[in-house]
């Protein structure tokens, strides 16, 4: 398979999360504005975005999830070019939540929300390890948890919105489309995220297996 499309000054953040030995990760995009004099972006940037969105996640989004969640690592790779730069960073946190956590293939669904109007294929982060506190029935938690997770989530996006690197004045969250309405998108289109939507019915997810 031939490699996607270069997408100008993004990085694509890879959080990686782990759960009963098994990880769980989401993807994030950061499309920097570059400062006067720069045309890229190299390690120390690609460094400081791995550690911004690590931290970001963890002072947001991780509270939400159970205790047995862990955060592990974030990776920054730059869609530039197939030789961007990628940085790493390892660190370590738990989830907040106490009470029976729900099975690894239940997840509460972040639908990230841009300024684009088309059915289906909004950005999403699948958020494993639900507290079974905040049931509100089977399928679905209470709509004040769903609120709750919103509010980190929006809390999550001003926290990376707020970062910087030598190379890049600010970063937006950001939404990557390679094909847009049956489209292909050349170059990919990259979309500011404006808001977020928590809906209170339980998602899954499932690792796909190989052959």
């Amino acid at each position: 398979m031939p490699p996607k499309p270069a997408v100008a000054d993004v990085f694509r953040c890879a959080v990686r999360t782990t759960r009963s030995g098994r990880d769980q990760v989401n993807v994030f995009y950061l499309h920097g504005i570059l400062r006067s004099g720069f045309f890229g972006y190299d390690q120390v940037d690609a460094d400081a975005v791995a550690l911004g969105v690590f931290n970001a996640y963890h002072d947001n989004l991780l509270p939400q999830l159970t205790t047995d969640t862990t955060l592990d690592d974030c990776t920054a790779v730059d869609l530039t070019n197939n030789t961007g730069v990628v940085g790493v960073h390892s660190g370590s946190g738990s989830g907040g939540l106490a009470g029976v956590a729900l099975p690894s293939n239940v997840a509460l669904c972040v639908s990230w929300r841009e300024s684009l109007h088309y059915r289906g294929g909004h950005p999403r982060s699948y958020m494993g390890g639900v507290s079974g506190t905040f049931l509100a029935d089977p399928r679905h938690v209470t709509t004040s948890f769903a609120g709750i997770m919103s509010t980190a989530a929006l809390a999550f996006r001003t926290a990376v919105n707020a970062l910087t690197s030598t190379a890049a004045s600010s970063y937006k969250l950001s939404g990557v489309h390679y094909r847009l309405a049956d489209a292909v998108q050349t170059p990919p289109l990259v979309k500011d995220i404006t808001g977020v939507l928590v809906n209170t019915r339980l998602d899954s997810q499932r690792r796909r297996l190989g052959k």
